[in-house]
């Protein structure tokens, strides 16, 4: 509870200083008397400790609890760091002598020290060296804040990431080895069995080198293209989620991720003796989002050590989420809601959320709306989206029809108006027949393009449609549904350069509640396909959290309010007095 002694307060901050790199310097002594110089303050959650643009003449040691870093300059408001129990905060303005640049808010109820400019002034007298640490440790802090990725949300920090190990690389160097090697050995064999043309010193040296220049640059090539290929994948771990973004050269890429607070457990594995290189593989299992594996990285036990760690952080912005929603419905059910704390974001990260744009894409006239060919479409109710197989399939259905019908409108017109190719006007037997080659070739055009239309795929507010149909629906169409909340993994496959290049892709929603996987073929950006879906899954269930959470909150005040009111009656018959607690309870 916030009321604890000074000695408490002391006891919590001691050890912590003494971890802390920049006092090792100090004997017991002097860190105890540095420890009686600080304020305790219990901070709940919301509070803003250090308000982004007044001077700084204070700096802070987290106790415990959390809080974090926000930028207000931006719209909205920019996540630039969280920090719990051991960091060091606030020490910026010290050191530059300028404006706090950033507000710094309390997410899970905190205690803080605070120490003051005399503080700080005792400690660069005692040890210089200090301002040399706090100087790297707020710069660490500024290069986490800026660390960008593709698809990074603004509610996110990278907290770590790490690449494929150099011995991934080096497996991969066989075939080029091997181009190398094949030419050395039959120049060798050629000069043992003393084939003259192939002599290294007889030969045509001009035309030994011709034959063996191919080899040479197919090795190079072959090399260049795997450096790319190793270098060119991402494993990064944020505070929200582990990100795989596995990237082929030339053949697309793919891309896996698991929030934080649905990972069950990391597991390590390396072949042979390769630990000892730092050689690892990497399996993360979650609930309901698949697992995720990946092959040959380093630094692997510090993204599973930091992957747990950074769990439970989340967790507990989960839980003290669950706490804020408890007080404000008491709050608002006792009129008390100025006596709340008011957080610049949400207490807990957004797990998901949905597309929300002003425009609809839809037409004002139906007709036309109905022959412009859309690939992905907002309805009128503001939430479901359509998506239609990518455009360059829209090509291949209907190119040959489409042709057809420009190539005969164009003629048909062009024998009443004397175009090219016709010198005179055409007679009524020629115009009759580009005018049914105008209305068949459209027909066609319209029955094949009605067909891609109609094959849609479909995300509404708690349900996901694969939808195929025949021209108009004459030979009936197949419909396949499931719920948001049955999804248990979501990836999505760019299979090769072409697909890259036109960004399109195949996005795969495995479900438990349905027998057939959902398969998203061949649709425009598979990448905000995949995370529009995947956001509103996530939605879903945190919606289902908060409503179990808000009935049995709902629950316990009426609990309380009939309690209340039976108090009140026993009061008035005597039975107990307003204040007691009655005998019977524990």
């Amino acid at each position: 509870m916030p009321n604890l002694s000074r000695q408490h307060y002391l006891n919590l901050l001691f050890p912590i200083l003494r971890g802390q790199e920049a006092f090792t310097d100090f004997s017991d002594e002097e860190l105890a008397r540095f420890a009686e110089a600080a304020e305790f303050r219990f901070c709940e959650q919301g509070t803003r400790i250090i308000e982004q643009g007044q001077r700084g003449n204070e700096f802070f040691v987290v106790l415990n609890g959390q809080l974090r870093a926000v930028d207000v300059n931006y719209d909205p408001p920019r996540l630039l760091n969280y920090h719990d129990a051991g960091h060091i905060i606030g020490a910026r303005a010290l050191l530059t002598n300028e404006r706090r640049a950033a507000t710094v808010e309390v997410v899970v109820d905190a205690r803080v020290a605070i120490f003051d400019k005399g503080d700080w002034d005792w400690l660069l007298h005692r040890q210089p060296r200090i301002e040399t640490y706090f100087q790297n440790l707020e710069s660490e802090f500024s290069k986490r804040a800026l660390i960008d990725f593709p698809g990074r949300q603004w509610d996110e920090v990278v907290v770590a990431s790490t690449k494929r190990h150099v011995l991934a690389f080096i497996a991969k160097l066989s075939l080029p080895l091997t181009l190398l090697i094949l030419p050395l050995i039959f120049l060798i064999i050629a000069e043992l069995v003393g084939i003259r043309f192939f002599s290294v010193t007889s030969g045509d040296l001009l035309l030994m080198v011709l034959a063996i220049l191919p080899f040479i640059l197919l090795a190079v090539g072959l090399t260049v293209y795997h450096y790319i290929d190793w270098r060119n994948d991402d494993f990064i771990l944020t505070t929200k989620r582990f990100i795989h973004i596995e990237r082929r050269l030339f053949y697309g890429e793919q891309r896996d991720e698991a929030p934080l607070t649905r990972i069950q457990d990391v597991w390590l594995a390396y072949p042979g003796f390769l630990d000892r290189f730092d050689y690892f593989h990497l399996r993360i299992k979650t609930a309901g989002a698949g697992d995720i594996r990946i092959k040959g990285i380093t630094k692997a036990q510090q993204i599973k050590d930091q992957i747990f760690l950074e769990k439970e952080r989340a967790l507990a912005r989960v839980r003290a989420a669950h706490v804020a929603a408890i007080r404000q419905l008491l709050a608002q059910e006792l009129n008390w809601e100025e006596t709340l704390e008011e957080t610049i974001l949400a207490i807990a990260e957004t797990e998901g959320g949905m597309t929300t744009r002003p425009e609809s894409y839809r037409s004002s006239f139906g007709v036309l709306n109905y022959f412009w060919p859309r690939v992905q479409n907002i309805e009128p109710d503001g939430v479901t989206i359509t998506w239609r197989k990518h455009y360059w399939v829209y090509l291949q259905t209907v190119g040959l029809p489409l042709l057809a019908f420009l190539v005969s409108l164009y003629l048909f017109l062009a024998t009443l108006v004397v175009w090219f190719p016709f010198g005179v006007v055409a007679g009524p037997f020629i115009q009759i027949g580009l005018g049914i080659a105008v209305a068949v070739s459209f027909l066609w055009y319209l029955w094949l393009y009605d067909g891609w239309r109609r094959d849609i795929y479909q995300v509404t507010r708690n349900r996901i449609l694969d939808v195929t149909s025949s021209p108009f629906g004459l030979g009936g169409e197949i419909r396949s549904e499931g719920n948001l909340d049955d999804i248990q993994n979501i990836t999505y496959e760019i299979p090769d350069l072409f697909s890259a290049l036109i960004n399109m892709g195949t996005v795969i929603i495995e479900t438990a509640g349905t027998k057939d996987t959902f398969t998203f073929k061949k649709v425009l950006n598979p990448s905000s396909v995949q995370q529009e879906i995947f956001n509103r899954m996530v939605l879903v269930q945190q919606r289902e959290r908060e409503q179990r959470r808000d009935a049995t909150t709902r629950d316990l005040l009426r609990v309380f309010a009939e309690y209340q009111h039976l108090l009140e009656k026993a009061s008035a018959k005597g039975l107990v007095s307003l204040g007691q607690q009655p005998s019977n309870l524990p």
